[in-house]
């Protein structure tokens, strides 16, 4: 191929050239989709780091929250002849955990023990409906990212920061 010839040299430098813009176009597109690889990879990192972090701080909260109803169990439980200034379904409540059947909570409460009885029906029903349905003690633990990473707001519980990361 002779390629003196105008005829011939020009469509061949434009091939050549579009050759080489098709290459490097194809480089910096394999560079930018695996920067982003990167980038989608360590998001998820994050996001799992995230979710351990709530799932921690959601069981130390359920402990606590177990640890403080007991203590509260146990203050609440009225004496015979002097009853606190708690709430009747409480009281209720209260004996029946230590074991008291509903005719002795009425004795000591001096109640009706149809009123135990349908305070204590009410609870075992609660009871079986919020065994029915997943948890939601309303505890919502933000997390942050890193600096400056978009859509995620400021929170209370910061992830660990990974050396190395740009």
């Amino acid at each position: 191929m002779d390629l003196s010839n105008p005829i011939i040299a020009g469509p061949v430098i434009a091939l050549s050239a579009s050759a080489v813009g098709l290459v490097a176009l194809h480089w910096f597109w394999q560079r930018r989709f695996q920067r982003l690889q990167r980038q989608l990879s360590r998001s998820a990192e994050d996001m799992l780091q995230m979710a351990e972090l709530q799932v921690d701080a959601y069981k130390r909260f359920s402990r606590h929250l177990a640890e403080v109803e007991d203590r509260l169990f146990h203050l609440a439980v009225p004496s015979a002849d002097s009853p606190l200034p708690l709430g009747r379904r409480h009281q209720v409540v209260t004996l029946a955990k230590k074991g008291l059947g509903a005719e002795e909570i009425a004795d000591r409460l001096k109640m009706p023990r149809g009123e135990a009885e349908l305070i204590l029906n009410l609870r075992r029903f609660m009871d079986t409906r919020a065994a029915d349905s997943p948890p939601d003690c309303g505890l919502r633990v933000g997390l942050r990212c890193r600096e400056g990473a978009p859509g995620i707001p400021a929170a209370t519980i910061t992830a660990p920061a990974q050396a190395g990361r740009t």
